[in-house]
């Protein structure tokens, strides 16, 4: 028994690691494979023979366009904002930064949905108001390039203002303290001290916010196909030649799949060499003293406070109170006729033949993907921790590599590898058959192959936090190690569990990336049935779908704001003692 015992965690993460390479390590092998001319004649990079087409080279030059204006929107927010927060006599700074973190926690695509019923050029609320002060034609035009990049921009310009406001709080007060003595003002000090120190970490948060633009496609399938003139990047380009089918159509999305995971590779090890500037720049950090804040005059106070609020406005405010009253409208082409939110709401999400199931299933495999990734997450994070060596560093490097990686592509890997019956015999008696596009099982596939990452990294990081001896001291009581695993370990990193839950559950319940590529024939989610709603069947019972999941989005941060609090975290801690 005690041989079975000890037997039975490395089987549990060979489990793991043979699911790994079934359906993260392989379907990114069968991408690369596919695009390089496998099975066959092997043409090394006939893979970039996709891009002699105009229209390829036109999708790349517009992924790398958005994704490169979208971070130059979003450090332009992102780092006025945290040197305003962190180094300004800011009234209630915790509160504005709190406000300010919002656009990142909905997706994109939702704040798209917004802002088309904001700056449509027919119908938009904005140039309905223009019309009625006297505008002979559109005022604003959301549709485009610069739609994307104004969407996605603010969409992330929290991930650039969040990063740059820690190292901000991280440094070493005293080196701008020593340049103002020496005489310098508050703008060269900033200039000259500070910017140079923070810099690997905007560099390192830029990298992140051009990744996850340029594997976006829910904004640039939105604001790029819905205009008079249609635009394409890698992402909506891939999907358009799978729903076009043919072997060449297939052949020319998969190439363009490896040519979007060849740009995340290109800019991801940028970002290594951002993130190593910055541990270099750490010997010169540490926070001794808090900083200085320069005292703003009445006039300065007033403008700060301004812009602050215009930010939140523009980037919050307006966009949710869109999608709220274009929810309550029956017909967007009458507004004069406004039902109850109730009634309207009941009527879409009830009554609807399509959004009940949609909304239903997202659900379930919200929490079915949340529960796998935790578990499976909290698994390798504490094997890396208990057994450091190349088996678990392997096993660790799979579960986080599928992250990296943009969602279009490890959905069409798993189109690819999967999207036929595979029978495995086992000793010549054991028949198994696995058909991932049987129901939803694809979708819960990438989902938890997609997210599992979180459940790694936030567990590592827990564990961290915990000092060796308290499991040590279970084990010298008598407790087997999955005992005192059990009694001692998870009941202190529950906080985490119960972030890391949340954090892929959220996702999940809205993602569009990949299930457009997965969904199948009644698999419907609620993500590819919001985009069939606000396309061209009912844009006003969107809003209602989207005022829903940006509510849901809004509610789920509030609960992961309670478990990572201290209070939760020391409730947590206090357990083991009782």
């Amino acid at each position: 028994m005690k041989r079975l015992a000890g037997a039975l965690p490395a089987a549990v993460l060979g489990a793991i690691a043979v699911g790994l390479l079934l359906f993260a390590a392989l379907p990114l092998g069968v991408v690369v494979a596919r695009a390089l001319g496998f099975p066959g004649t092997i043409h090394a990079f006939g893979w970039l023979g996709s891009l002699a087409e105009p229209e390829r080279r036109q999708a790349l030059l517009a992924t790398l366009e958005t994704a490169a204006g979208s971070t130059a929107l979003a450090v332009a927010l992102g780092v006025p904002l945290a040197l305003a927060l962190t180094r300004l006599d800011v009234a209630r700074p915790a509160l504005w930064r709190a406000l300010l973190s919002l656009p990142a926690a909905v997706p994109p695509y939702l704040w798209g949905i917004a802002w088309i019923d904001l700056a449509n050029p027919r119908t938009g609320l904005l140039n309905q108001a223009a019309e009625a002060l006297g505008a002979d034609a559109p005022v604003f035009g959301i549709y485009g390039l610069a739609g994307i990049v104004w969407v996605l921009g603010l969409s992330f310009f929290p991930l650039i203002l969040l990063p740059v406001a820690a190292a901000l709080e991280r440094m070493d007060a005293s080196l701008e303290e020593s340049a103002r003595i020496a005489g310098a003002s508050p703008a060269r000090a900033l200039r000259q001290i500070t910017l140079p120190l923070i810099a690997p970490s905007i560099a390192s948060a830029a990298v992140l916010v051009f990744l996850l633009a340029a594997a976006a496609y829910g904004v640039p399938y939105l604001l790029g196909t819905g205009g008079s003139r249609r635009v394409f990047v890698l992402t909506t380009a891939i999907v358009n030649l799978v729903n076009v089918g043919g072997e060449k159509s297939l052949a020319d999305a998969m190439a363009l799949a490896l040519v979007l995971l060849a740009v995340s590779l290109a800019v991801s090890a940028l970002g290594g060499l951002a993130a190593r500037g910055e541990r270099r720049r750490a010997v010169v950090t540490g926070k001794s003293q808090r900083p200085r804040l320069i005292q703003l005059g009445r006039g300065a106070r007033v403008t700060v406070h301004g812009a602050l609020a215009l930010t939140v406005g523009i980037a919050v405010v307006m966009p949710v109170a869109t999608l709220v009253l274009v929810s309550l409208i029956e017909s967007w082409a009458a507004a004069s006729a406004p039902r109850t939110g109730a009634s309207r709401a009941t009527c879409v999400l009830v009554t609807n033949h399509e959004t009940p199931p949609a909304l239903a299933r997202s659900v379930w495999l919200g929490v079915l993907a949340a529960s796998l990734a935790t578990v499976v997450g909290a698994i390798v994070g504490y094997a890396r921790r208990r057994r450091p060596g190349l088996a678990t560093r392997a096993i660790e490097a799979l579960a986080n590599a599928p992250y990296a990686v943009p969602g279009t592509v490890l959905a069409m890997g798993l189109l690819f590898a999967w999207s036929r019956e595979v029978r495995f015999i086992v000793a010549d008696r054991l028949t198994i058959a696995v058909d991932l596009f049987a129901g939803s099982a694809a979708l819960a596939v990438a989902y938890v192959v997609k997210y599992l990452s979180f459940g790694v990294r936030t567990t590592a990081s827990a564990l961290a936090q915990l000092d060796p001896t308290l499991e040590e001291a279970a084990r010298v009581s008598g407790a087997r190690p999955a005992r005192a695993a059990i009694d001692v370990v998870v009941p202190l990193i529950t906080p985490a569990l119960a972030a890391t839950w949340l954090l892929v559950f959220l996702p999940v319940l809205s993602e569009i990336t990949m299930s457009v590529l997965l969904v199948g024939p009644g698999t419907s989610v609620i993500g590819t049935v919001l985009f069939e709603l606000q396309s061209y069947a009912d844009p006003p019972a969107a809003a209602v779908v989207a005022t829903v999941l940006v509510a849901a989005t809004l509610a789920g941060q509030l609960a992961l704001r309670a478990v990572r609090s201290p209070r939760a975290r020391g409730a947590a801690a206090a357990l083991p003692k009782a």
